[in-house]
């Protein structure tokens, strides 16, 4: 989950706000979270978070909840057909995006996937990266060589490429780690560093971000060739 909080007259980012860690839902419309949470309002360093609420899914598939960094505010969004979630606030002062994959074991990190990302590095408008790229594995530990495509608009927006080797990951139970290769300054680089990351139960979407950032990305595996 991440969620700013902009100034209406420059479009700063006055708050940013992240959370990482594990959600359970009980079938009865109530949720529980424990992880972590990095706000830029208290600091740069991430920290112990819990928090439960209400939540609720229509017959098909829509889906609304308490937005777990404000139960004043509602998160609205889907439930897709591997039980991922994707939802926004839609009515309320924030921009923010709320995702979420039932995550299962790092057995299930095969193939290609397609990933997208977006960064709002040290939580500051100016700083902001997205972009793409893709990463193959075997099952044994390595994502091999990376070409990340995107912009930086502290780099002046306009579109680069990074070539990354290397990049690995591991997983403790269905907690995973990957790891690209750190930039001696990750504000002129696309992606820098370890991410923590899922992957989902039928091995079909990647999804993280780094534990002490305002970023986030999904991979959604490629489909096989000559199906529709």
């Amino acid at each position: 989950h991440v969620l700013t909080v902009l100034n209406a007259s420059t479009s700063a980012i006055n708050r940013s706000v992240s959370l990482i860690g594990a959600m359970n839902f009980d079938g009865k419309g109530n949720y529980s979270f424990s992880g972590q949470e990095l706000d830029s309002s208290r600091g740069s360093t991430a920290s112990a978070f819990s928090v439960s609420g209400t939540y609720a899914v229509s017959s098909g598939g829509l889906f609304q909840m308490q937005n777990p960094i404000d139960n004043t505010d509602t998160e609205y969004g889907g439930v897709g057909g591997a039980n991922e979630i994707i939802a926004s606030s839609t009515e309320y002062q924030y921009d923010d995006v709320f995702v979420a994959i039932p995550a299962g074991p790092g057995s299930g990190v095969q193939g290609s996937y397609q990933v997208g990302f977006i960064d709002y590095l040290q939580g500051n408008a100016s700083n902001v990266r997205d972009g793409y790229f893709t990463l193959n594995s075997s099952g044994n530990g390595s994502f091999g060589n990376v070409t990340v495509n995107g912009a930086m608009a502290n780099q002046g927006s306009t579109d680069t490429s990074q070539n990354l080797s290397g990049v690995t990951y591991s997983f403790n139970g269905s907690n995973g780690t990957i790891t690209f290769p750190t930039a001696s300054n990750p504000a002129s680089e696309l992606v820098s560093g370890a991410k923590t990351f899922a992957v989902s139960t039928d091995g079909n979407i990647l999804l993280g971000g780094r534990p002490n950032g305002f970023d986030l990305f999904v991979g959604v595996k490629s489909a096989p060739p000559g199906s529709t």
